[in-house]
Protein backbone atom coordinates (compact mmCIF):
# COMPACT_ATOMS: atom_id res chain seq x y z
CA UNK A 1 0.00 0.00 0.00
CA UNK A 2 1.30 3.46 -0.83
CA UNK A 3 2.30 5.61 2.10
CA UNK A 4 -0.45 7.83 3.46
CA UNK A 5 0.09 11.54 3.05
CA UNK A 6 1.15 12.43 6.56
CA UNK A 7 -2.23 13.34 8.07
CA UNK A 8 -1.83 10.90 10.94
CA UNK A 9 1.55 12.42 11.73
CA UNK A 10 0.28 16.01 11.77
CA UNK A 11 -2.62 15.21 14.09
CA UNK A 12 -0.45 16.08 17.09
CA UNK A 13 0.82 19.32 15.55
CA UNK A 14 -1.56 21.71 17.25
CA UNK A 15 -1.71 25.32 16.08
CA UNK A 16 -3.59 26.97 18.94
CA UNK A 17 -5.88 25.63 21.59
CA UNK A 18 -8.21 23.27 19.75
CA UNK A 19 -6.77 24.21 16.36
CA UNK A 20 -4.82 21.18 15.19
CA UNK A 21 -3.19 21.36 11.80
CA UNK A 22 -5.25 18.28 10.96
CA UNK A 23 -8.51 19.85 12.11
CA UNK A 24 -11.14 20.54 9.51
CA UNK A 25 -10.89 24.28 10.12
CA UNK A 26 -7.15 24.63 9.57
CA UNK A 27 -6.95 22.05 6.78
CA UNK A 28 -9.64 23.90 4.86
CA UNK A 29 -7.73 27.15 5.25
CA UNK A 30 -4.46 25.56 4.16
CA UNK A 31 -6.29 24.05 1.19
CA UNK A 32 -6.90 27.53 -0.20
CA UNK A 33 -3.26 28.14 -1.00
CA UNK A 34 -1.98 29.32 2.37
CA UNK A 35 1.61 30.09 3.36
CA UNK A 36 3.35 29.22 6.66
CA UNK A 37 6.80 30.40 7.78
CA UNK A 38 9.03 28.55 10.26
CA UNK A 39 12.32 30.27 11.16
CA UNK A 40 12.93 31.73 7.73
CA UNK A 41 11.65 28.74 5.72
CA UNK A 42 8.46 29.09 3.69
CA UNK A 43 5.86 26.33 3.36
CA UNK A 44 3.46 27.21 0.57
CA UNK A 45 0.35 25.08 0.26
CA UNK A 46 -1.27 24.80 -3.20
CA UNK A 47 -5.02 24.88 -3.71
CA UNK A 48 -6.40 21.35 -3.75
CA UNK A 49 -9.69 19.61 -4.50
CA UNK A 50 -12.32 20.05 -1.75
CA UNK A 51 -13.74 16.52 -2.09
CA UNK A 52 -10.29 14.97 -1.78
CA UNK A 53 -9.65 17.06 1.34
CA UNK A 54 -12.92 16.02 2.96
CA UNK A 55 -12.18 12.33 2.36
CA UNK A 56 -8.67 12.63 3.78
CA UNK A 57 -9.79 14.57 6.84
CA UNK A 58 -12.52 12.05 7.64
CA UNK A 59 -10.17 9.10 7.14
CA UNK A 60 -7.41 10.75 9.17
CA UNK A 61 -9.65 11.43 12.15
CA UNK A 62 -10.87 7.83 12.32
CA UNK A 63 -7.39 6.36 12.10
CA UNK A 64 -5.65 8.88 14.35
CA UNK A 65 -8.26 8.49 17.07
CA UNK A 66 -7.91 4.72 17.06
CA UNK A 67 -11.33 3.96 15.67
CA UNK A 68 -11.91 0.57 14.10
CA UNK A 69 -11.93 0.50 10.34
CA UNK A 70 -13.56 -2.05 8.06
CA UNK A 71 -13.04 -2.78 4.41
CA UNK A 72 -15.28 0.11 3.43
CA UNK A 73 -13.19 2.48 5.53
CA UNK A 74 -10.03 1.18 3.95
CA UNK A 75 -11.49 1.81 0.54
CA UNK A 76 -12.39 5.35 1.53
CA UNK A 77 -8.85 5.89 2.84
CA UNK A 78 -7.47 4.65 -0.46
CA UNK A 79 -9.74 7.09 -2.25
CA UNK A 80 -7.86 9.99 -0.65
CA UNK A 81 -4.43 8.83 -1.73
CA UNK A 82 -2.66 11.81 -3.33
CA UNK A 83 -1.73 9.82 -6.41
CA UNK A 84 -5.41 9.35 -7.27
CA UNK A 85 -6.14 13.06 -7.57
CA UNK A 86 -3.06 14.35 -9.30
CA UNK A 87 0.15 16.17 -8.65
CA UNK A 88 -1.43 19.10 -6.81
CA UNK A 89 -2.76 16.96 -3.98
CA UNK A 90 0.54 15.09 -3.83
CA UNK A 91 2.39 18.39 -3.50
CA UNK A 92 0.00 19.57 -0.78
CA UNK A 93 0.58 16.41 1.24
CA UNK A 94 4.35 16.71 0.89
CA UNK A 95 4.33 20.31 2.09
CA UNK A 96 2.17 19.28 5.05
CA UNK A 97 4.61 16.55 6.06
CA UNK A 98 7.68 18.77 5.62
CA UNK A 99 6.11 21.41 7.85
CA UNK A 100 5.36 18.78 10.47
CA UNK A 101 8.94 17.50 10.63
CA UNK A 102 10.39 20.99 10.68
CA UNK A 103 8.35 21.96 13.73
CA UNK A 104 8.91 18.63 15.47
CA UNK A 105 12.67 18.98 14.90
CA UNK A 106 12.90 22.30 16.73
CA UNK A 107 14.56 21.89 20.12
CA UNK A 108 11.95 22.31 22.85
CA UNK A 109 13.10 23.39 26.31
CA UNK A 110 10.60 23.65 29.11
CA UNK A 111 10.24 23.79 32.88
CA UNK A 112 12.21 21.08 34.67
CA UNK A 113 12.00 19.68 38.16
CA UNK A 114 14.08 17.52 40.48
CA UNK A 115 17.40 18.82 39.21
CA UNK A 116 20.40 19.28 41.48
CA UNK A 117 19.96 22.16 43.98
CA UNK A 118 20.35 25.58 42.42
CA UNK A 119 21.56 28.69 44.23
CA UNK A 120 21.72 29.45 47.93
CA UNK A 121 18.11 28.40 48.47
CA UNK A 122 18.71 25.01 46.87
CA UNK A 123 15.90 25.32 44.32
CA UNK A 124 15.20 22.08 42.46
CA UNK A 125 12.72 23.42 39.90
CA UNK A 126 12.26 26.55 37.79
CA UNK A 127 8.47 26.23 37.58
CA UNK A 128 6.84 29.64 37.86
CA UNK A 129 9.91 31.78 37.25
CA UNK A 130 12.17 30.28 34.57
CA UNK A 131 10.01 30.49 31.44
CA UNK A 132 11.87 33.40 29.84
CA UNK A 133 15.18 31.67 30.42
CA UNK A 134 13.76 28.51 28.83
CA UNK A 135 12.54 30.50 25.81
CA UNK A 136 15.99 32.05 25.52
CA UNK A 137 17.58 28.64 25.75
CA UNK A 138 15.37 27.50 22.85
CA UNK A 139 16.57 30.42 20.74
CA UNK A 140 20.19 29.63 21.57
CA UNK A 141 19.69 25.91 20.91
CA UNK A 142 18.21 26.58 17.43
CA UNK A 143 21.16 28.87 16.72
CA UNK A 144 23.71 26.19 17.55
CA UNK A 145 21.70 23.65 15.58
CA UNK A 146 21.66 25.87 12.48
CA UNK A 147 25.35 26.66 12.86
CA UNK A 148 26.61 23.11 13.32
CA UNK A 149 23.98 20.97 11.61
CA UNK A 150 22.47 23.30 9.03
CA UNK A 151 18.90 24.51 8.64
CA UNK A 152 17.83 21.26 6.93
CA UNK A 153 18.60 18.96 9.87
CA UNK A 154 15.60 16.91 11.00
CA UNK A 155 14.99 14.73 14.04
CA UNK A 156 14.42 11.58 11.99
CA UNK A 157 16.05 10.00 8.99
CA UNK A 158 13.12 9.81 6.60
CA UNK A 159 12.83 6.44 4.84
CA UNK A 160 12.94 6.34 1.07
CA UNK A 161 9.73 6.18 -0.97
CA UNK A 162 10.64 2.63 -2.02
CA UNK A 163 10.89 1.58 1.61
CA UNK A 164 7.59 3.26 2.45
CA UNK A 165 5.80 1.20 -0.16
CA UNK A 166 6.08 -1.69 2.27
CA UNK A 167 3.51 -1.41 5.05
CA UNK A 168 5.79 -2.94 7.68
CA UNK A 169 8.19 0.01 7.28
CA UNK A 170 5.49 2.64 7.73
CA UNK A 171 6.83 3.92 11.07
CA UNK A 172 10.43 2.85 10.60
CA UNK A 173 12.33 6.10 11.09
CA UNK A 174 15.71 6.31 12.75
CA UNK A 175 16.52 9.06 15.21
CA UNK A 176 19.03 11.40 13.63
CA UNK A 177 21.21 11.81 16.74
CA UNK A 178 24.72 12.41 15.46
CA UNK A 179 27.58 13.23 17.80
CA UNK A 180 27.12 16.94 17.12
CA UNK A 181 23.43 16.71 18.06
CA UNK A 182 24.35 15.01 21.32
CA UNK A 183 26.91 17.69 22.09
CA UNK A 184 24.39 20.49 21.48
CA UNK A 185 21.71 18.92 23.68
CA UNK A 186 24.22 18.20 26.42
CA UNK A 187 24.90 21.94 26.66
CA UNK A 188 21.33 22.34 27.95
CA UNK A 189 21.24 19.47 30.45
CA UNK A 190 20.03 20.54 33.91
CA UNK A 191 23.42 20.11 35.48
CA UNK A 192 26.31 22.08 36.88
CA UNK A 193 28.77 20.00 34.81
CA UNK A 194 31.16 21.97 32.65
CA UNK A 195 29.71 20.33 29.53
CA UNK A 196 26.29 21.85 30.28
CA UNK A 197 27.44 25.28 29.17
CA UNK A 198 23.99 26.88 29.03
CA UNK A 199 22.20 25.19 31.90
CA UNK A 200 20.52 27.36 34.52
CA UNK A 201 23.25 26.22 36.92
CA UNK A 202 26.02 27.57 34.70
CA UNK A 203 24.13 30.77 33.86
CA UNK A 204 23.52 31.65 37.50
CA UNK A 205 27.05 30.66 38.40
CA UNK A 206 28.22 33.48 36.12
CA UNK A 207 25.71 35.99 37.52
CA UNK A 208 27.01 35.29 41.02
CA UNK A 209 30.52 36.15 39.83
CA UNK A 210 29.58 39.24 37.82
CA UNK A 211 27.81 42.13 39.63
CA UNK A 212 26.77 43.73 36.32
CA UNK A 213 24.72 40.69 35.32
CA UNK A 214 21.23 40.63 36.78
CA UNK A 215 19.37 37.48 37.71
CA UNK A 216 19.21 35.10 40.59
CA UNK A 217 17.52 31.68 40.96
CA UNK A 218 13.83 32.15 41.67
CA UNK A 219 13.72 35.59 40.03
CA UNK A 220 11.56 36.05 36.93
CA UNK A 221 13.52 37.78 34.17
CA UNK A 222 12.41 39.70 31.12
CA UNK A 223 13.67 39.22 27.55
CA UNK A 224 16.26 42.02 27.81
CA UNK A 225 17.89 40.56 30.92
CA UNK A 226 17.88 37.06 29.44
CA UNK A 227 19.54 38.30 26.24
CA UNK A 228 22.39 39.76 28.31
CA UNK A 229 22.84 36.51 30.22
CA UNK A 230 22.90 34.38 27.07
CA UNK A 231 25.27 36.71 25.22
CA UNK A 232 27.61 36.62 28.20
CA UNK A 233 27.39 32.83 28.29
CA UNK A 234 28.27 32.60 24.58
CA UNK A 235 31.23 34.94 24.92
CA UNK A 236 32.53 32.91 27.83
CA UNK A 237 32.90 29.88 25.55
CA UNK A 238 35.32 30.93 22.83
CA UNK A 239 35.85 27.42 21.50
CA UNK A 240 32.23 27.27 20.27
CA UNK A 241 33.10 29.44 17.30
CA UNK A 242 30.24 31.91 17.82
CA UNK A 243 29.92 35.23 19.59
CA UNK A 244 26.91 36.99 21.04
CA UNK A 245 26.04 40.65 21.23
CA UNK A 246 23.08 42.64 22.49
CA UNK A 247 21.89 45.56 20.39
CA UNK A 248 19.96 47.82 22.73
CA UNK A 249 19.14 51.37 23.69
CA UNK A 250 19.09 52.26 27.37
CA UNK A 251 16.24 54.70 26.84
CA UNK A 252 14.01 51.95 25.48
CA UNK A 253 13.97 53.39 21.97
CA UNK A 254 14.97 51.84 18.69
CA UNK A 255 18.67 50.90 18.84
CA UNK A 256 21.15 51.77 16.11
CA UNK A 257 22.51 49.02 13.86
CA UNK A 258 25.90 49.34 12.16
CA UNK A 259 27.33 46.48 10.13
CA UNK A 260 30.85 47.89 10.48
CA UNK A 261 30.63 48.06 14.26
CA UNK A 262 29.22 44.52 14.41
CA UNK A 263 31.95 43.32 12.05
CA UNK A 264 34.63 44.63 14.38
CA UNK A 265 33.03 42.62 17.15
CA UNK A 266 32.75 39.48 15.03
CA UNK A 267 36.24 39.60 13.53
CA UNK A 268 38.72 38.08 15.95
CA UNK A 269 42.31 37.43 14.96
CA UNK A 270 43.54 33.98 15.97
CA UNK A 271 40.09 33.11 17.30
CA UNK A 272 39.80 29.35 17.59
CA UNK A 273 36.62 27.90 16.12
CA UNK A 274 35.06 24.46 16.27
CA UNK A 275 32.72 23.08 13.62
CA UNK A 276 32.15 26.37 11.81
CA UNK A 277 34.96 26.59 9.26
CA UNK A 278 32.47 26.23 6.42
CA UNK A 279 30.80 29.50 7.33
CA UNK A 280 33.90 31.60 7.98
CA UNK A 281 35.07 34.31 5.62
CA UNK A 282 37.70 36.98 5.86
CA UNK A 283 36.52 39.98 7.83
CA UNK A 284 36.89 43.62 6.95
CA UNK A 285 40.19 44.01 8.81
CA UNK A 286 41.77 40.85 7.45
CA UNK A 287 40.86 38.73 10.45
CA UNK A 288 38.51 35.76 10.56
CA UNK A 289 34.82 36.49 10.78
CA UNK A 290 33.27 34.56 13.65
CA UNK A 291 29.54 33.80 13.41
CA UNK A 292 27.57 36.17 15.61
CA UNK A 293 24.22 35.83 17.35
CA UNK A 294 22.58 39.26 17.55
CA UNK A 295 20.03 39.82 20.31
CA UNK A 296 17.74 42.83 19.84
CA UNK A 297 15.60 43.41 22.96
CA UNK A 298 12.81 45.90 22.32
CA UNK A 299 9.83 47.45 24.06
CA UNK A 300 7.20 47.98 21.37
CA UNK A 301 4.40 49.52 23.35
CA UNK A 302 3.31 50.50 26.84
CA UNK A 303 0.52 48.23 28.00
CA UNK A 304 0.14 46.31 24.75
CA UNK A 305 2.02 45.73 21.51
CA UNK A 306 1.85 48.71 19.17
CA UNK A 307 0.18 47.45 16.00
CA UNK A 308 2.52 49.57 13.88
CA UNK A 309 5.33 47.08 14.58
CA UNK A 310 3.47 43.89 13.63
CA UNK A 311 4.28 43.96 9.88
CA UNK A 312 7.96 44.42 10.71
CA UNK A 313 7.97 41.49 13.12
CA UNK A 314 6.25 39.36 10.50
CA UNK A 315 8.86 40.34 7.92
CA UNK A 316 11.78 39.63 10.27
CA UNK A 317 10.51 36.08 10.87
CA UNK A 318 10.80 35.37 7.13
CA UNK A 319 14.49 36.31 6.91
CA UNK A 320 17.00 33.51 6.60
CA UNK A 321 18.99 34.87 9.56
CA UNK A 322 16.13 34.70 12.07
CA UNK A 323 16.32 32.39 15.06
CA UNK A 324 12.98 33.52 16.43
CA UNK A 325 11.65 35.89 19.06
CA UNK A 326 11.63 35.55 22.83
CA UNK A 327 8.31 37.08 23.77
CA UNK A 328 5.60 36.75 26.33
CA UNK A 329 1.89 36.77 26.94
CA UNK A 330 0.17 37.60 30.18
CA UNK A 331 3.42 37.56 32.17
CA UNK A 332 4.44 34.19 30.70
CA UNK A 333 7.20 33.81 28.13
CA UNK A 334 6.88 32.02 24.79
CA UNK A 335 9.26 31.41 21.89
CA UNK A 336 7.98 32.66 18.53
CA UNK A 337 9.22 30.50 15.64
CA UNK A 338 7.21 31.73 12.67
CA UNK A 339 3.94 32.97 11.24
CA UNK A 340 0.82 31.02 10.35
CA UNK A 341 -1.34 31.10 7.24
CA UNK A 342 -3.10 34.16 8.71
CA UNK A 343 0.15 35.96 9.62
CA UNK A 344 -0.32 35.26 13.33
CA UNK A 345 2.69 34.17 15.41
CA UNK A 346 3.45 30.47 15.81
CA UNK A 347 4.90 29.81 19.25
CA UNK A 348 6.56 27.07 21.26
CA UNK A 349 5.51 27.16 24.90
CA UNK A 350 7.93 26.28 27.73
CA UNK A 351 5.11 25.92 30.27
CA UNK A 352 5.24 22.15 30.43
CA UNK A 353 6.91 20.45 33.39
CA UNK A 354 9.22 17.48 32.87
CA UNK A 355 11.83 15.83 35.01
CA UNK A 356 15.35 17.18 34.77
CA UNK A 357 17.31 16.25 31.67
CA UNK A 358 20.61 14.91 32.92
CA UNK A 359 21.65 12.17 30.49
CA UNK A 360 21.32 10.72 27.03
CA UNK A 361 18.21 8.81 28.09
CA UNK A 362 16.46 12.21 28.25
CA UNK A 363 17.28 13.32 24.70
CA UNK A 364 13.78 12.83 23.31
CA UNK A 365 12.36 15.13 25.99
CA UNK A 366 13.86 18.00 23.97
CA UNK A 367 11.48 17.37 21.07
CA UNK A 368 7.77 17.06 20.36
CA UNK A 369 6.69 20.65 21.02
CA UNK A 370 3.03 21.50 20.63
CA UNK A 371 3.26 24.49 18.26
CA UNK A 372 0.37 26.90 18.68
CA UNK A 373 -1.00 30.03 17.10
CA UNK A 374 -1.51 33.24 19.07
CA UNK A 375 -2.79 36.64 18.12
CA UNK A 376 -0.09 39.30 17.89
CA UNK A 377 -2.01 41.44 20.35
CA UNK A 378 -1.74 38.65 22.92
CA UNK A 379 2.03 39.15 23.01
CA UNK A 380 3.63 41.44 25.56
CA UNK A 381 5.34 44.54 24.06
CA UNK A 382 8.62 43.53 25.68
CA UNK A 383 10.40 41.00 23.48
CA UNK A 384 13.76 40.06 22.01
CA UNK A 385 14.57 39.27 18.38
CA UNK A 386 17.43 36.94 17.51
CA UNK A 387 19.47 36.72 14.30
CA UNK A 388 22.41 34.52 13.31
CA UNK A 389 24.93 35.96 10.84
CA UNK A 390 27.43 33.29 9.87
CA UNK A 391 29.74 35.37 7.66
CA UNK A 392 30.40 38.91 6.51
CA UNK A 393 28.01 38.72 3.54
CA UNK A 394 25.26 37.56 5.89
CA UNK A 395 25.82 40.55 8.14
CA UNK A 396 25.78 43.07 5.30
CA UNK A 397 22.62 41.60 3.77
CA UNK A 398 21.00 41.49 7.20
CA UNK A 399 21.69 45.19 7.74
CA UNK A 400 20.37 46.02 4.28
CA UNK A 401 17.11 44.23 5.07
CA UNK A 402 16.70 46.30 8.23
CA UNK A 403 17.56 49.42 6.23
CA UNK A 404 14.82 48.56 3.73
CA UNK A 405 12.42 47.93 6.61
CA UNK A 406 13.29 51.31 8.09
CA UNK A 407 12.58 52.92 4.72
CA UNK A 408 9.18 51.25 4.60
CA UNK A 409 8.30 52.18 8.20
CA UNK A 410 10.22 55.44 8.83
CA UNK A 411 8.01 56.63 11.67
CA UNK A 412 8.33 53.52 13.83
CA UNK A 413 11.35 51.40 12.82
CA UNK A 414 12.44 48.43 14.90
CA UNK A 415 16.04 49.65 14.61
CA UNK A 416 17.87 52.55 12.99
CA UNK A 417 20.51 51.54 10.46
CA UNK A 418 23.47 53.87 10.31
CA UNK A 419 26.79 53.38 8.52
CA UNK A 420 28.15 56.90 9.03
CA UNK A 421 31.82 56.66 9.87
CA UNK A 422 31.57 59.41 12.48
CA UNK A 423 29.02 57.41 14.43
CA UNK A 424 31.04 54.24 14.54
CA UNK A 425 33.38 55.61 17.20
CA UNK A 426 30.40 56.37 19.43
CA UNK A 427 29.02 52.91 18.78
CA UNK A 428 32.14 50.89 19.22
CA UNK A 429 31.01 47.77 21.12
CA UNK A 430 31.29 48.61 24.80
CA UNK A 431 32.44 45.75 26.98
CA UNK A 432 30.59 45.20 30.22
CA UNK A 433 32.70 44.47 33.24
CA UNK A 434 31.40 40.91 33.44
CA UNK A 435 33.08 39.23 30.46
CA UNK A 436 32.39 40.28 26.92
CA UNK A 437 28.69 40.87 26.54
CA UNK A 438 28.35 43.65 24.02
CA UNK A 439 25.77 46.39 24.15
CA UNK A 440 25.29 49.34 21.87
CA UNK A 441 23.60 51.66 24.31
CA UNK A 442 23.66 54.99 26.01
CA UNK A 443 24.52 57.22 23.08
CA UNK A 444 22.23 55.90 20.34
CA UNK A 445 21.36 58.80 18.04
CA UNK A 446 17.70 59.66 17.78
CA UNK A 447 16.16 60.55 14.46
CA UNK A 448 14.41 63.92 15.05
CA UNK A 449 10.67 63.83 14.64
CA UNK A 450 9.17 66.26 12.18
CA UNK A 451 6.21 68.33 13.30
CA UNK A 452 3.78 66.15 11.43
CA UNK A 453 5.21 63.04 13.10
CA UNK A 454 4.68 64.11 16.71
CA UNK A 455 1.94 61.56 17.27
CA UNK A 456 4.57 58.78 17.11
CA UNK A 457 6.15 57.99 20.42
CA UNK A 458 9.60 56.45 20.69
CA UNK A 459 9.35 53.78 23.33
Amino acid sequence: MQRRSGFAKVQNLSFGVGDSLASRKVLQELRRGACVWILGVQYEFPVIDEEWMDNCVESSFRIDHGENTNDEDTSQEAACEPGDVGNTAQAWAEVCEKLFWDVKSRIWIMYRQNFEPLGKNGMESDVGWGCTLRSGQMMLAQTLCFLRLGRDWRLHHMPSQETCNEAEHEDEMMLNFTQEVLEILEMFFDSSNDQSLFSLHQIFKRTAQAPTLHGRPGQWLGPAAVSQLLADALNSCEDLGIRGCVLSDMGGGAPTLSSKALSRHAVQRNFQTVGSSACEKAGTDGGTFTPILIFIPLVLGIEELNKAYIPQLQAALTWKWTVGIVGGTGGSSVYVVGTSHTGAPIIMDPHTVKKAAVGYEDLLSFFGADARILDWMELDPSLCLGFLCQHQDDLEQFCRCFSDLQGEFPHAPLVYVCEDQTLQTDHEPRMHQSASTVSFDGSSPRVPLAAEDEEWQLL
